[in-house]
């Protein structure tokens, strides 16, 4: 039994090391600090209490959307949409109308979820130059 218990763990261990999360947040700028992965879309009501108000960078996976707001339960005053691939060094580069002007800090509930895949974006300019 021992023969297999070993094999299977290391499989299991090796296979979510190499998976990305599809968001991962950071305590400092650069993605240094502390980490926090999440690896399945959901709705975070409030961020793990060493990471309310703590979170400096981020990364964002192709093909997920996550949705980041000051307040708790997906509330507050100012909410911020962000889809994938994206990294974000430096969240004080991110604006927010209220508080310090910036998103560095500032969250405290996400939602996380996959985007619309295959949809092809359009930008204005295209559109406006071919109005068919």
């Amino acid at each position: 039994m021992k023969r297999f218990i070993l094999p299977l763990a290391l499989f299991a261990a090796t296979t979510l090391l190499g998976q990305q999360a599809p968001l991962t947040v950071h305590t400092d700028v650069g993605a240094h600090g502390y980490g926090q992965a999440y690896y399945t879309a959901q709705h975070v009501n409030r961020l793990r209490p060493e990471y309310i108000g703590q979170v400096s960078a981020l990364d964002i996976a192709d093909g997920y959307t996550v949705i980041l707001f000051d307040g708790e339960d997906g509330e507050g005053r100012d909410q911020l949409t962000i889809t994938g691939p994206q990294r974000i060094e430096d969240l004080k580069t991110q604006v927010r109308l209220h508080g310090s002007g910036n998103w560095d800090n500032a969250i405290r509930s996400l939602v996380l979820f996959q985007s619309n895949a295959g949809i092809e974006q359009i930008a204005p300019s295209e559109i406006a130059a071919n109005p068919n």
